[in-house]
């Protein structure tokens, strides 16, 4: 125990992670608080911002860590799969899809959807696996486009349209306001990787946040 105690006190300095903002809000808190309590002398700061930009500062220094989908990785970079995230179609629920136990991929093409922007991890998963199915973005019926989820799922709760958010943000801000929907044969995650640059020497707290994490 003692050799723990002295061990903790050797953990020190500043750790600066990069996030993208769905995990940035709702998972890195948790994580850093806890780390935190058990290493008191370091002091941590989270960087919110789209993945890309995280990786980049990562590149160039800027950050220690960061975290990633698939799309982002980098050969120079050393990264580890951190959470796998489930992305589910809500609707409202006076819609008629929220007493079905499931729909056919073909009649998304009847709603109107609620999109995030171009370069998002979860537009980007979601795409993709439309896509597998023969159904391209371009066919379906945009009513909007928003720059965070958080207002993508309060927008389908107030009845503008359907859309694709991480499991997270419906846990945590609509459960049981929205209802999702089960597609046939469509199951979209999205895997969350952590990554730094195993070239550049980390701090003790840069190191045992890895460890942690």
């Amino acid at each position: 125990d003692n050799k723990m105690e002295s061990l903790k006190g050797d953990v020190y300095g500043r750790l600066v992670v990069g996030c993208s903002t769905t995990v940035g809000k709702y998972v890195l808190p948790f994580l850093l608080a806890s780390f935190m309590q058990q290493y008191p002398k370091v002091e941590a700061s989270c960087f919110v911002t789209p993945r890309k930009i995280a990786v980049q500062m990562l590149t160039d220094g800027d950050v220690h860590l960061a975290l990633a989908s698939k799309q982002e990785l980098n050969n120079n970079l050393e990264f580890t799969r951190f959470i796998t995230d489930q992305v589910s179609l809500i609707v409202p629920l006076d819609h008629p899809w929220a007493r079905r136990d499931c729909i056919e991929p073909k009649e998304l093409l009847n709603v109107n959807f609620i999109w995030r922007e171009e370069g998002s991890g979860t537009r980007f998963v979601a795409e993709e696996k439309l896509r597998e199915h023969g159904i391209a973005i371009e066919q379906l019926k945009t009513t909007l486009t928003l720059g965070n989820s958080e207002a993508i799922a309060l927008a389908v709760q107030e009845g503008i349209g359907v859309g694709f958010v991480s499991q997270m943000i419906i846990s945590r801000l609509v459960e049981g306001k929205v209802a999702p929907v089960k597609i046939d044969g469509i199951d979209v995650k999205q895997e969350i990787f952590i990554g730094r640059d195993a070239n550049r020497l980390g701090t003790t707290a840069q190191t045992a946040f890895w460890k942690f994490v």
